[in-house]
């Protein structure tokens, strides 16, 4: 029962990481890059995207 409340919240604590670091990243990408801030914000969420496209069948083959 332990590891269930435990697994849980370290999930919590993942999540709410990583919405903190796209946010971040967000705003590094707007401030940094303002002239073209469009073009390198769809390039960070095209990245991500290809990421969420590619990682598991990447991990999938590597584990197998």
């Amino acid at each position: 029962e332990i590891i269930y409340v435990t697994s849980i919240v370290i999930r919590f604590v993942q999540g709410f990481a990583d919405s903190l670091t796209m946010s971040v990243i967000f705003a590094l990408v707007s401030h940094n890059y303002t002239e073209d801030r469009s073009k390198y914000l769809s390039y960070v969420k095209a990245s991500g995207g290809l990421g969420l496209m590619l990682g598991p069948s990447i991990g999938s083959t590597i584990y197998a």
